[in-house]
């Protein structure tokens, strides 16, 4: 029987997918991006569920792209997975259990929060073999700081985590030693829930949405193209901007 490469579990309102690839430090494959897809599917399919957590096993939480696939399957599937996190009907949490490069900063910046160890590192390393991060560039820019974004994806340079969360990539670093991380995530997932709820519930533009998701986003985010759709990600092209940009609305406030 074939193990999963995405683990899906609840503890009452929260529904958390585990990256579980440590054979190839959880990269990005056809088959894990299927898996992932699936679960992001079935936690938005269930009322139950009023918060997801994506984290990972071991000391990788991802390494990118699963290179001895080739880059056409990323291309092809990980903008379909970004565009399921930020349209979800629920707030989408990541805990960044260890290192992350490439398309896993994408799942990270797409993400209404992150949370990472200390120890975490951070790179945009497929520029250092000619390859342009155009589709983490898509939420990356309305997260990030600008001078910061170019620096990295321009060098390709590792970063810590107090460094990704001063940009902007990070709502928090906790010392695991300390079980911040538990407690951050665990200790009140309702109230957590019921806080993101009504923040997200005053915004009605686009706009307000990805600026206001992050306290440490800077600056104002990009206007979307004149042409709505036209944002070319790698191979790809978005059939519209706005799959991106619009949030979720609030059904009901959970008790």
């Amino acid at each position: 029987m074939t193990s999963e490469l995405v683990r899906i579990a609840r503890r009452g309102p929260v529904c958390t997918l585990t990256l579980d690839s440590p054979h190839n430090r959880n990269a990005l494959s056809a088959r894990l991006l299927d898996e992932l897809a699936e679960g992001l599917a079935e936690a938005a399919g269930d009322p139950a569920v009023r918060v997801v957590v994506l984290t990972a096993t071991g000391s990788v939480f991802c390494s990118g792209a699963d290179l001895s696939e080739g880059a056409g399957v990323v291309a092809s599937r990980l903008p379909e997975i970004m565009t399921s996190v930020r349209t979800a009907r629920v707030p989408v949490v990541v805990r960044v259990n260890g290192h992350a490069r490439a398309g896993g900063l994408g799942l990270i910046a797409v993400a209404d929060l992150a949370v990472a160890a200390e120890g975490s590192t951070f790179a945009f390393s497929e520029v250092r073999v000619g390859v342009a991060p155009a589709m983490i560039m898509v939420p990356g820019l309305h997260v990030v700081d600008r001078r910061f974004l170019a620096r990295a994806t321009l060098t390709g340079e590792t970063f810590g985590a107090d460094a990704a969360a001063s940009a902007g990539l990070l709502s928090a670093v906790v010392d695991v030693y300390k079980r911040q991380a538990s407690m951050w995530l665990t200790s009140k997932p309702h109230r957590m829930a019921r806080s993101i709820w009504a923040r997200h519930s005053r915004r009605t533009s686009s706009r307000s949405a990805w600026s206001h998701t992050s306290s440490n986003v800077r600056g104002n985010p990009p206007s979307p193209p004149s042409n709505d759709g036209a944002w070319v990600i790698g191979p790809q092209r978005y059939s519209s901007y706005s799959a991106l940009t619009v949030r979720w609305t609030p059904m009901s406030s959970p008790r």
